[in-house]
């Protein structure tokens, strides 16, 4: 066991290993940067587009809706999205930074900030399995409520 270990610790980046992080690196810098810009359009679209539902919101024919009512549900649907896209927008701030660190390390042969680039790939790894383990705890909770539902209908 104390062979493999210290192999371990024995690992260098050779040519080919420092190529794949470059490139690993460049695909993940313009995914992170794709998906800002897709986010903060989003929210853009969000604002103007749903100011202007907002405020032809009384000609869709429901005119037992007050505008208070108007308010509260285009504030409620602006939160509701704006909360999803910053979920969203998060781990593209770590996949930046990875992708950043990442370049900056191998040019300047650096290991702690190859270090500090790996960390950032698995604070955005560990971002993404929690979230995936909380959707599906979600969707197994609605699966549950809907069977109970079923059976005692």
């Amino acid at each position: 066991m104390d062979t493999e270990q210290s192999s371990l610790f024995t690992l260098g980046i050779d040519d080919i290993t420092q190529s794949h992080l470059i490139s690993i690196a460049k695909w993940n810098r313009f995914l992170a940067i794709i998906g800002i810009i897709m986010s903060l359009l989003t929210i853009l679209g969000l604002l103007f587009g749903g100011s202007y539902l907002f405020s032809n919101l009384s000609t869709f024919g429901n005119r037992y809706s007050s505008t208070s009512y108007n308010t509260g549900a285009f504030a409620g649907a602006m939160l509701f999205y704006v909360f999803f896209i910053a979920l969203y927008l998060i781990p593209c701030f770590f996949r930046l930074s990875f992708a950043n660190k990442m370049l900056k390390a191998i040019a300047a042969n650096d290991q702690q900030l190859l270090n500090e680039s790996f960390n950032q790939l698995k604070i955005f790894s560990k971002y993404w399995g929690i979230l995936t383990i909380v959707v599906i705890s979600i969707y197994a909770l609605i699966l549950i409520v809907l069977l109970l539902g079923i059976m005692f209908r």
